[in-house]
């Protein structure tokens, strides 16, 4: 899901984010249940320059990978929650 705000008579365009991510259950070498991840973001937009704030698995679920781990029933895990912050300033129009 994707939104825009708009605020200030148009000086500060805000674009907001909601993203889900679904995997089904893993049977096999590696069992693991069914899992969602959630991810969020928001952007602003100033002509010239622009910021972004972005959060990764915001719930924190702990997520098996690919790579195999003899001493987990599940995948070794990838790593949990982050943010990722920027600032993007274009010198030369």
């Amino acid at each position: 899901v994707d939104g825009r705000v708009v605020l200030f008579q148009g000086d500060l365009p805000l674009r907001f984010g909601i993203e889900a991510h679904a995997r089904g259950p893993r049977r096999g070498a590696q069992r693991e249940p069914s899992q969602v991840t959630w991810d969020g973001s928001l952007s602003g937009d100033f002509g010239a320059a622009g910021v972004f704030l972005r959060f990764e698995n915001v719930f924190d679920r702990e997520i098996g990978s690919a790579v195999w781990d003899p001493l987990r029933p599940a995948g070794a895990p990838v790593p949990g929650r982050s943010a990722h912050f920027g600032f993007v300033w274009n010198l030369v129009d």
